[in-house]
């Protein structure tokens, strides 16, 4: 049950194919040189070192983004990002999100849980 504090928003899946579809569209990957958002991140703490890389005044939203896992002690695992570090990033970025306070119901139908309260 929703308090007056709690919204839920309902997107269609073709809403967010469309919006997704737009954004990758509007990627620069042409430009010369080819420039990218470099974000290191830890396997176990994606979310906050996407965070942090967010915060970056030089991060545009705009490039692409060139993944690189790391350890504690900030050595990189070796891979050479073509996609896969970047798709097991999403992957393991999601699994964090889905897994926190911002979304509420059983593991199979999560919802966005808006919440206004402090």
């Amino acid at each position: 049950m929703l308090n007056s504090t709690q919204h839920c928003v309902y997107v269609s899946v073709s809403e967010w194919k469309a919006q997704l579809r737009e954004l990758q569209l509007s990627i620069d990957s042409e430009s010369s040189p080819p420039t990218a958002n470099m974000i290191n991140v830890l396997r176990g703490n994606v979310r906050d070192g996407f965070g942090r890389a967010l915060q970056r005044s030089r991060f545009n939203p705009l490039k692409k983004l060139d993944i690189r896992f790391v350890d504690v002690d900030n050595n990189t695992e070796g891979a050479v990002d073509s996609g896969g570090p970047t798709r097991e990033f999403f992957r393991l970025l999601l699994v964090e999100i889905f897994s926190s306070s911002i979304f509420s119901g059983d593991d199979n139908i999560k919802m966005l849980e808006l919440s206004t309260a402090g």
